[in-house]
């Protein structure tokens, strides 16, 4: 705090008759209240049961299961010593340790350690406290980061509750993952480093053991995040430019390094130890996160299953070797990819699971996100604008010289996150540049305060609304409506955007440079806005330049409106079709469509596409996800399928396949503008589930990549038909005209050729009849450890397309309780959920006496114990449908666990039944798409 700051805010204490305060101790206080906030506000969130459930879940499980390995073994080294048993330990927790790297579950297993405990199940809380404190001293640390980078306590303040407050950081505060630490470790190098190049401290000595954490913060980093390297090297390379004279250098650089070697000796001589390798970093499997960042297939989003392409390589290829060989396969495809995945980074916030915050639903959270990250684009123009870029360690002032080092380590760091869009692109791998923007939001605002005129703010704001509002809206059908339908509109909305991001820069220029008394801008203000304005116009154009953009629009339909497509199908020639599916894209409402194929309806209502696919992974992913989101799993977005009988269908001629409403309710109907691939269509994958897109799209409940598909769409057309039967072009209510083609299509499914074989062979499946298996002949209780439940499949089961599994019991207990219920088929190495909706969660208070299903995926549960000495009971019955692959997976085992939150839960009558489905099976078929 300069003097005249601490002269003006002594002032402002004598005129309020406030006591006087010395301005460190009203520094440490105003940090301490941030850090309070920050700390109080992670623990409201994040203890209630339902977060607490999600530390189990999937990438936090899995840094669970590596601290539980650390503090295994260290209680068994206490006891033991370094016997063979506790070897054998040490080996085990290798490949663990390898893939998450040493810093978080070297902290997290320290808090269990302190509190002699092994991680379990009841014990999520020390990690909720864990994570609660690193946000909340990352916010009390941002304070004086900010206050150096302001001078001002008022902004630092600002800065520091934006950041304590913000709703993916109190949500990532409930999730063992390294994103929380290395917000931390970013904003804590930044201000030690800061601290350094202003020489604010006394000593040498001090200023030697900064320079030395400094190094140590650097290689903790890069341990934690290693893609973050190369930006960390450069922000130390800043630093050391910062000084003066070149002996100081060196003298800098050498307690960098030997800051670095401290932190990283113990990880290189373990992993030297255990692998005979000294390794640097973390073994990210690089390979495989390149390959699925870089497939064009899934369109770098990541799929499950696994896409053709990613299948192509191997770890043991090489990082360099793979991208520079999916480069010059093809390069203009791989360099729009990279570029349009950068906006996954920061369009939407960190909420995988879309988990409210004080109340406030996802909607108001990513307008939040997105006026804070606009917000920290102005700050970052403002600094640049407003500073000489060269000559670092020349400066009128110390404390300008530090303010020079954090804008400049600040956006080099913050831009160091688009190495990411290399590989799987998103939210939360974005969230860790989140403290820089708000630090540069926080200049930002400061900057703006000074501008004098009210009538330029309301300018700046309305012009930065226009701008979000644009950026992200679909403009092609407004465009429609004045030029009328082509495929070139969407080059008149690039043109648009760009000439709103344009002014939006202008109104900018004209108000940030507020500081300089009408100076011109230095050369580093104007390459800023230069610079800027060619990234965003380069990113917006691979977007029009992608030939796989689905470019998808909706249509409501009201009762008695229907969405008709004309379908020309003609059959593969000598073949006739075995069966025919009506597949449509629609919303959770549309599974009540009445479907119409040439004037008759379909008697079954919609299904999801997955049940007749027998690659059951995706519908498992389905089931898991829509229990982590508690909802119903016909919330998310999916293709719906209806069989059609044959005859229905005219050899020749057109197809017309009608959608309506089948209730009182709208349903929505998607579909798309004309693609600029020939002969196919870009629409959402039939079998691909991405739950990186998923977790990723904050605003949608979209889980499929947009791929490529072979869809025979010479011959057809869609229209919208009202009540009346009048027909529209306009193939949506909504403003403006939508235009191209419903996402309507007809599957005709064929025998496959087989081989000439001396054997018989018969496409008919045996009749196998239901197999009914009693698991518990006497009642079992269940506890806090998983309870298990198995038994093998019978072979002749292998043989059927799709079988229904169903499981059924009753549960019992005094106390109000919990249970985890779930079912998993082996699969070779894997293991697959089945269950819709699990982990099920099934609450005894809940769910009535009389014997009713399972129907909810979630429940907040109660602790406190029921006065009555009747035990509470309940009956449950679970259903699901699984489909057999050719790996006849069900010659292995089927598997039920359960997990009670309090032990003293009885289950009795537990019996799983397995029923052969007739559904189509996609493997046995030859598919065509119309």
């Amino acid at each position: 705090m300069t003097k005249t700051q601490d002269k003006n805010e002594s002032q402002v204490q004598e005129k309020s008759g406030l006591p006087k305060l010395d301005p460190k101790l009203s520094t440490w206080i105003m940090s301490g209240v941030c850090f309070v906030i920050a700390f109080v506000a992670s623990l409201a969130q994040n203890l209630s049961r339902g977060s607490r459930e999600l530390v189990f879940v999937f990438d936090s499980g899995h840094y669970l299961g590596s601290c539980t390995k650390i503090c295994t073994f260290w209680q068994a080294l206490l006891h033991q010593g370094f016997s063979a048993s506790v070897k054998d330990q040490l080996t085990g927790m290798t490949d663990s340790l390898l893939l998450d790297g040493p810093v978080l579950p070297m902290l997290c297993s320290s808090f269990f350690l302190i509190a002699n405990r092994i991680p379990s199940y009841l014990d999520s809380q020390i990690v909720v406290i864990e994570q609660g404190l690193i946000q909340a001293l990352s916010a009390f640390l941002m304070f004086f980061l900010a206050r150096r980078f302001t001078n001002s306590n008022r902004w630092a303040i600002v800065a520091s509750l934006l950041w304590a407050l913000y709703p993916a950081a109190l949500i990532g505060a409930g999730r063992l993952l390294p994103e929380t630490t290395t917000a931390l470790l970013l904003v804590s190098l930044v201000l030690t480093l800061a601290i350094v190049v202003a020489d604010s401290v006394t000593s040498k000595l001090r200023s030697n053991l900064l320079t030395v954490l400094g190094g140590w913060l650097s290689a903790l980093l890069l341990l934690a995040k290693p893609a973050l390297g190369p930006a960390t090297f450069i922000v130390d390379i800043i630093f050391l430019l910062s000084h003066r004279p070149i002996k100081q250098i060196i003298v800098r650089a050498l307690l960098l390094f030997v800051g670095g070697i401290i932190a990283m000796s113990p990880w290189m001589l373990y992993t030297y130890a255990a692998t005979g390798q000294i390794m640097v970093t973390a073994q990210r499997v690089p390979v495989f996160n390149i390959v699925n960042g870089l497939d064009q297939e899934s369109n770098g989003w990541a799929s499950i299953p696994p896409s053709r392409f990613v299948n192509l390589f191997t770890e043991g290829l090489g990082i360099g070797n793979v991208t520079l060989s999916i480069f010059k396969a093809e390069p203009e495809k791989t360099i729009t990819l990279v570029l349009r995945k950068i906006p996954r980074l920061w369009q939407v916030p960190w909420n995988d699971f879309r988990s409210k915050v004080a109340g406030i639903s996802c909607g108001p959270q990513i307008w939040w996100h997105q006026l804070l990250c606009l917000l920290g684009v102005f700050g970052a123009l403002a600094f640049f604008a407003n500073t000489k870029l060269f000559n670092l360690s020349v400066a009128n002032t110390t404390e300008e010289k530090s303010i020079r080092f954090i804008g400049y380590a600040s956006a080099v760091l913050l831009l160091g996150h688009v190495i990411y869009a290399g590989f799987l692109a998103s939210a939360r791998y974005g969230f860790t540049a989140l403290p820089l923007f708000t630090l540069f939001a926080a200049y930002a605002l400061m900057r703006l305060a000074l501008v004098k005129w009210r009538a330029k703010l309301i300018t700046l704001a309305a012009s930065a609304v226009i701008f979000l509002l644009i950026s992200q809206a679909d403009l092609v059908p407004y465009l429609a409506q004045v030029f009328g339908a082509n495929a070139d509109l969407k080059w008149f909305a690039l043109v648009i955007q760009l000439l709103v991001a344009a002014d939006l820069l202008r109104v900018l220029y004209s108000n940030l440079n507020v500081s300089n008394a009408g100076e011109k801008f230095p050369i580093s203000g104007k390459l800023a806005f230069a610079l800027l304005f060619f990234s965003y116009a380069i990113v917006r154009l691979a977007f029009a330049m992608d030939q796989t953009a689905a470019n998808e629009w909706s249509s409501t339909l009201k009762p008695g409106e229907q969405a008709v497509r004309q379908i020309a199908a003609s059959q593969a020639t000598g073949k006739n079709p075995e069966w025919a599916l009506v597949v449509f894209d629609g919303d959770a409402e549309s599974r009540n469509a009445k479907v119409k194929v040439n004037g008759q309806y379909l008697s079954e209502a919609p299904n999801t596409l997955y049940v007749f696919n027998a690659a059951d992974a995706g519908l498992s992913q389905f089931q898991v996800f829509s229990a982590l989101l508690r909802m119903s799993a016909e919330k998310l977005r999916q293709w719906r399928a209806v069989p059609v009988p044959i005859s229905l269908l005219k050899a020749s001629g057109d197809n017309e396949i009608s959608i309506e409403a089948g209730g009182t309710e709208p349903i929505t109907i998607y579909g798309g503008y004309p693609s600029d691939t020939k002969g196919k269509w870009s629409i959402p994958s039939f079998n691909l589930f991405s739950p990186t897109k998923l977790v990723n799209s904050t605003d949608t409940l979209e889980c499929r990549p947009i791929s490529i598909q072979p869809v025979q769409t010479t011959g057809t057309q869609s229209f919208l038909q009202d009540s009346k039967g009048k027909h529209a072009d306009d193939l949506s209510p909504a403003l403006g005209k939508q235009f191209g083609q419903y996402r309507i299509l007809l599957f005709l499914g064929y025998a496959q050729e087989k081989p000439n074989t001396t054997a018989t062979t018969t496409n008919a499946k045996d009749p196998v009849a239901p197999i009914e298996i009693n698991l518990t002949p006497n009642p079992v209780v269940l506890g806090t450890t998983p309870q298990l439940f198995h038994f093998a499949v019978p072979t002749s089961l292998s043989k059927q397309g799709h079988v229904k599994v169903s499981l059924s019991g009753t549960l019992s207990a005094k106390e109000k309780n919990k249970v985890t219920i779930q079912g998993t088929v082996s699969e070779g190495m894997t293991t697959v959920f089945f269950f819709p909706g699990t982990p099920h969660m099934f609450d005894l208070d809940r769910t009535s006496k009389t014997g009713s299903s399972i129907a909810r995926e979630s429940y907040p549960g109660s602790s406190d114990p029921k006065t009555s000495a009747e035990p509470e009971q309940a009956d449950f019955n679970l259903q699901a449908q699984i489909a057999c692959d050719k790996a006849n997976i069900f010659s292995e085992i089927l598997e039920f666990s359960f997990v009670s939150l309090r032990p003293g839960t009885t289950i009795k009558n537990l019996k799983a039944r397995i029923t052969p489905s007739d559904l189509a099976n996609f493997n046995d078929h030859d598919i065509t798409v119309h």
